[in-house]
């Protein structure tokens, strides 16, 4: 269990135990219940989605997106704000765009990303929640850590410090049936649409390997932003035009 609550210490604002040591073993098995956490917090979504039986869709919309952005600490949209910023400053140059990742100031890069995937987001909770569609809440958050997962597979990690450390000691079977089950999953569940979900990785990817030749933690939660928005436009779509 030292793990799950790891991985939920890391990726929550919420309660858990605290230990005083932790391995770079333990770090890393906690990688595995990154969906798990994931699915809770679409429970979480979904739960306080159930209060458009009393309000406007839209501002219930508003509701959930600033719980989302509460329950995670605004981790990854400050993974993709630094992103953005390296993405606009570094010019190519792969050291600069690490150093600017690395500054703890924001920029105006960040801060447009950070304006746009939260306008976005809100349009597509408040499309979800007008059509009654809020149980793909309980799926988002997972297919967005599978999305972290995928990319830690197939991607080096280029970042040192404490998380090299994790990703040295990922166990890397159980993180591939995450992948699969994820993938097998999105295709159920929007069936073409699923391609916009796999473009959207691949871009991630390739974005990942210009910017920095390589993953770091702000790549990683750029692409969970991302992966999550995708998710529900592609579910969007897939339902308003049945």
């Amino acid at each position: 269990m030292k793990s799950f609550w790891l991985a939920w210490q890391f990726l929550t604002r919420l309660p858990a135990p605290s230990y005083a040591e932790v391995s770079a073993k333990e770090s890393g098995a906690s990688l595995v219940y990154y969906p798990l956490v994931g699915l809770i917090i679409g429970l979480l979504l979904w739960a306080l989605a159930q209060l458009t039986l009393w309000l406007p869709a839209n501002l219930v919309a508003g509701l959930v997106l600033a719980f989302w952005v509460w329950v995670s600490g605004g981790l990854h949209l400050d993974g993709l704000a630094d992103s953005a910023d390296a993405w606009l400053g570094s010019h190519g140059d792969k050291a600069r765009a690490l150093n600017i990742m690395h500054d703890s100031r924001i920029g105006s890069g960040g801060a447009i990303a950070i304006a746009l995937i939260l306008l976005l987001k809100w349009i597509a909770l408040t499309e979800l929640l007008s059509a009654d569609l809020s149980w793909v809440l309980l799926l988002v958050p997972f297919w967005g850590r599978i999305a972290a997962l995928a990319l830690l597979l197939t991607t080096p990690y280029v970042s040192a410090g404490i998380a090299s450390e994790m990703v040295q000691h990922q166990p890397q079977r159980m993180m591939g049936l995450w992948v699969m089950a994820g993938l097998g999953a999105i295709f159920w569940s929007a069936q073409i649409w699923g391609l916009l979900l796999l473009a959207g990785w691949v871009a991630c990817r390739v974005w990942s390997q210009k910017l920095l030749g390589g993953l770091n933690g702000d790549l990683l939660g750029a692409s969970i932003e991302i992966t999550e928005l995708l998710v529900m436009i592609a579910l969007i779509g897939f339902y308003f035009n049945l």
